[in-house]
């Protein structure tokens, strides 16, 4: 299941199983969060991974040895909500304004 760092269902999360720094096999989250991979993994090590666009997740270690893996939760440790992305760099640079004195008046002459 992925999650938010909050811990709410986080639909559409792409997870992938690793072995070797390779891709082996890849899903899609659903809506309730879950993902499956139906096709068994030979024996070792793999890395399991999500990506979601606005969080962070762990990568996770995950050991196949002719067994079932129980049920997995992928929960992100960071998020990024609009309010916390930087504004844009403005396109030109800002010219600060010129520090002008006002000179006074001319004096009449009598």
């Amino acid at each position: 299941m992925t999650l938010t760092p909050e811990g709410k269902i986080l639909e559409g999360a792409i997870v992938e199983i690793r072995l070797q720094g390779s891709t082996v096999r890849a899903t899609k989250s659903n809506k309730l969060g879950q993902f499956m991979f139906l096709k068994p993994l030979d024996n070792g090590v793999y890395q399991l991974t999500a990506e979601k666009d606005g969080f962070v997740f762990p990568t996770f270690s995950l050991t196949a040895s002719d067994n079932v893996i129980l049920p997995i939760k992928l929960q992100a440790t960071s998020g990024v909500t609009p309010a916390m992305i930087a504004p844009a760099p403005p396109t030109k640079p800002v010219i600060p304004p010129l520090n002008l004195t006002p000179t006074p008046p001319p004096r009449p002459t009598l």
